[in-house]
């Protein structure tokens, strides 16, 4: 497929160095405001250009939100903080997930 393609491509520089030079330098001018409207037009109505941008703003928040919380984490008094209230944490989470075990287990009979 490729190669039929790059074939193509080849033979149509080769019907292009016929062609007279006026017809190649041609131009159609189009006012700024009018180019921009269409650009505009364009961009809006390609679903491509929708998900491209927010993609780059999911990933732009994304990294704001890691980049606060590594600053957040990695502050001598959080870390602290952290570490005085580990073992509650980690039992109260323990009760969580042993609660939902036994909801599981006992809706399955």
């Amino acid at each position: 497929m490729a190669g039929w393609l790059g074939l193509k491509v080849f033979l149509d520089l080769h019907k292009a160095r016929g062609m007279v030079p006026e017809m190649v330098t041609a131009r159609t001018t189009v006012p700024l405001a009018r180019a921009y409207r269409m650009g505009l037009a364009t961009n809006l109505a390609n679903p491509k250009s929708a998900l491209f941008v927010a993609s780059l703003f999911t990933a732009t928040i994304s990294t704001l939100y890691h980049v606060c919380l590594i600053s957040l984490i990695t502050h001598p008094a959080a870390t602290t903080g952290y570490l005085r209230v580990k073992r509650k944490i980690d039992i109260g989470l323990t009760i969580v997930f042993i609660g939902f075990g036994t909801q599981l287990f006992l809706s399955q009979r």
